[in-house]
């Protein structure tokens, strides 16, 4: 069980989404 790997890679996700609307 990898939670905090799958919580890391949903934030990378979620913050590359934030990137492209910024941008």
């Amino acid at each position: 069980m990898h939670k905090v790997r799958e919580i890391r890679w949903r934030s990378l996700q979620l913050v590359h989404a934030q990137e492209e609307e910024t941008i």
